[in-house]
């Protein structure tokens, strides 16, 4: 972590992982390495954040703090508002989100993922904290985002469609291990714990994370799949819906739709060329499949998602 970045965070006085912490090997959490999307300040007047809400389903942990006007998720049937002074965590996955009021806030957003796809930090979210409960998480954003302002230009809100020397790039690295550190804290603070990995079947991450492999491809085939986690096609079946709630065909689409929606975002490739990759022949069928999934076409998803 950055010097300043630790000083304002208290972090050289504190335990970022609390007494009773898993251990599991670390070659393991590097699987799950933290990735640093953006961090920023944006202010919109009453209007233009009453256009700003948005349906989507989104891959990341993000961190809100509202400093003027009122921010809302909606997701799983439940309700949650912060307002002026108010840090909200929102639930990585389908949401609705919407502001209201003349509209002034800090964001700051990781993906952190096991590679079948299992956020770190999921249950029990979504949650908010009073940030006078926790001043140290201000000002550790406010010092992020000055920092990431220094290593990437302004160009556009996502720090992945920025072009950067390698030295930028570690440079990145460190700033998302440094707010990983701050993210643990506050998870800690409210009680929210990390899916470590080790209470998962061997066997359903290894299908997951052939899933997400093999996410640009046709369904690969059930029986090769079954065979490679020396299981019965039925039983991988059940395998993955207990663990996941979804059925071999839905786990590979949702790692479709991962990997389309990271292509429109971050890489900032054509429609054209994001429904190539995706394995479709033809762009309408690329766009109906996107919008069953995200609710709009790609090219308004991509619009909308940029203006968060």
């Amino acid at each position: 972590m950055d010097k300043n970045l630790a000083n304002e965070a208290g972090c050289a006085t504190i335990s970022v992982m609390p007494e009773a912490a898993e251990l599991i090997p670390y070659e393991r959490l590097l699987l799950a390495r933290p990735a640093l999307l953006w961090a920023l300040e944006r202010k919109w007047a009453a209007d233009e954040a009453a256009i700003k809400g948005m349906e989507l389903d989104s891959a990341e942990n993000s961190a809100w703090l509202v400093l003027e006007g009122e921010a809302r998720v909606d997701h799983g049937g439940a309700t949650h508002r912060a307002g002026p002074g108010v840090w909200l965590f929102p639930k990585p996955g389908k949401r609705n989100q919407s502001f209201a009021g003349d509209f002034h806030f800090l964001s700051v957003t990781v993906r952190w993922q096991w590679p079948g796809g299992r956020h770190l930090f999921d249950e029990g979210l979504t949650r908010s904290l009073e940030s006078a409960e926790a001043p140290w998480l201000e000002s550790s954003a406010r010092e992020l985002i000055r920092q990431v302002r220094e290593t990437t230009p302004h160009d556009h809100y996502h720090i992945g469609r920025h072009p950067v020397t390698l030295a930028q790039s570690a440079r990145l690295f460190e700033l998302a291990g440094g707010w990983a550190s701050i993210f643990i804290r506050a998870m800690d603070h409210l009680g929210v714990k990390p899916d470590m990995g080790t209470n998962r079947d061997p066997r359903v991450v290894d299908l997951l994370a052939k899933l997400r492999e093999a996410s640009a491809l046709p369904l690969p085939d059930r029986g090769e799949l079954a065979a490679s986690a020396g299981v019965s096609p039925r039983q991988l079946d059940r395998l993955l819906k207990d663990a996941t709630g979804k059925t071999l065909a839905e786990n590979h689409d949702a790692f479709r739709f991962e990997r389309a929606r990271s292509a429109l975002l971050e890489r900032g490739l054509r429609v054209k060329e994001v429904a190539s990759e995706s394995g479709f022949d033809d762009l309408s069928s690329f766009s109906r499949w996107f919008s069953k999934h995200a609710g709009c076409s790609p090219r308004s998803f991509r619009d909308q998602y940029a203006a968060i």
